[in-house]
Parts: C-alpha cells; structure tokens; sequence
C-alpha cells in the first residue's frame, strides 16, 4: 500500500509541475490546456487520461476559498471605494486563474495515471 502512496503523490507532484506523470521528463501540455498525445520523452498515451471539466471546478473552488476571505477582510479592514475591486482584485483573479488552471489539469491527469497504475 505504500508503494501506491508514493505513487499517487509523485504523480500528482509531476501533474502539478506540467511534465508527464510516468516519467517527469516530456511536456504534459502542447499549448495551455491542450495534452500532448503521447509524452515525447517515454511515449505514454496520454489520450486515456481525460480530466474533463473537474480542474475548472476545482480552480473555482481554490480561488473562492482563499479569495473571498481576503476579500473580506480587506472590506473590512479598509473599506475600499469599487474601483479598487475593479482594478487590483478583478486582474488578480483572472491572473491566479490562468496560472492555477493548468496546473489543477495536471494533477488531475496524474492522479488518472497512477489509478491506472494501480
């Protein structure tokens, strides 16, 4: 059982890090979110493993976990005029998302590879 531990997290670190969850050398992603077909350094399919909408779902729920506190806080620590939310929260959202996105896909196809692999 502890081999399929270290498995699993190994996997999941190397999704996270966007390089393929067998090996951890070849890219996971030809471009933003699109997978490569197969890993160009070891060959795994990495077709099998499709992560479909759950990263989005997840990247919502991580941003909205942290960011509606600070939010808050910041509400009422400073009570701050709109534009502010408008100018330095909206970008930062939107920025967090884009980085975290890909990300959140990765470990989600290397925790497919490593159930796989069980």
């Amino acid at each position: 059982m502890s081999r399929y531990n270290e498995l699993w997290k190994q996997s999941a670190w190397r999704g996270f890090c966007l390089k393929c969850p067998a090996c951890g050398k070849g890219n996971l992603f030809k471009s933003y979110l699109n997978t490569n077909q197969q890993c160009p350094s070891c060959g795994l399919d990495l077709t099998k493993f499709q992560a479909d909408d759950a990263p989005s779902y997840f990247t919502m729920s991580i941003i909205m976990l942290f960011v509606l506190p600070l939010a808050g806080i910041h509400e009422y620590l400073s009570a701050p005029p709109y534009w502010v939310y408008l100018v330095f929260w909206t970008p930062g959202l939107i920025l967090v998302s884009y980085l975290l996105l890909p990300r959140t896909k990765g470990i989600f196809i290397g925790l497919l590879w490593a159930l796989k692999e069980k």
